[in-house]
């Protein structure tokens, strides 16, 4: 009989011993859980402390340049638009802008397309960033309309030589003349080129 006790006791303590370490090991993975949650979390509030000053930042700029342009319309004798003035101009901008670029992405693709013996074809990805940045310039003024053609070359000249478009030089400069002649029959860009008629 004693020995069936001090058996069964040994058993007892084993259960209790493998079930005390399934606990721990699954506490110990909560644990690692919870730590890697907490770190996410405090990650993102550094992401939004950041986004958060950066914004302050970009705003305090653009109000301290709203005020200067204000205080000139008022030198002027002028007067200032109001807020609700504003109202649905970033939209009609920011509407413009996309669909320039997607005029563009059009246009340098239709180009790509006709070239048919080109050395390499630049995925989508690529020729709407090339898009982009040209309508970016193309916003910026950077160029006259007495000498748009010129400017306008060399400018995507160099675009192409520090993009990830990879055309030989021949390519490049058949590339920007068929991009020219189909931006001067598009209605959203041919504004940028006088009329030599």
């Amino acid at each position: 009989m004693a020995i069936y006790i001090k058996y069964k006791k040994k058993i007892e303590e084993e259960t209790t011993s493998d079930s005390t370490a399934a606990v721990a090991a699954v506490d110990a993975q909560k644990d690692a859980q919870l730590q890697d949650l907490n770190t996410q979390i405090v990650g993102k509030l550094e992401q939004k402390r950041t986004v958060q000053t950066e914004y302050e930042n970009k705003t305090r700029v653009l109000d301290q340049q709203i005020n200067q342009l204000k205080q000139k319309i008022a030198q002027l004798g002028g007067n200032v638009k109001t807020d609700e003035s504003f109202k649905g101009f970033g939209k009609k901008i920011y509407e413009a802008i996309t669909n320039k670029t997607d005029e563009m992405f059009a246009l340098i693709s239709l180009v790509f397309n006709s070239m048919e013996d080109i050395s390499y074809k630049p995925d989508n990805t690529r020729c709407r960033t090339f898009a982009k940045n040209i309508v970016a310039y193309l916003n910026r003024g950077e160029f006259k309309s007495e000498t748009a053609d010129r400017d306008l070359t060399d400018f995507l000249m160099k675009l192409l030589n520090n993009s990830q478009i990879s055309l030989s030089n021949k390519e490049k400069d058949t590339f920007i003349k068929k991009l020219i002649e189909n931006m001067k029959e598009s209605t959203l860009f041919s504004w940028i080129f006088i009329d030599e008629k």
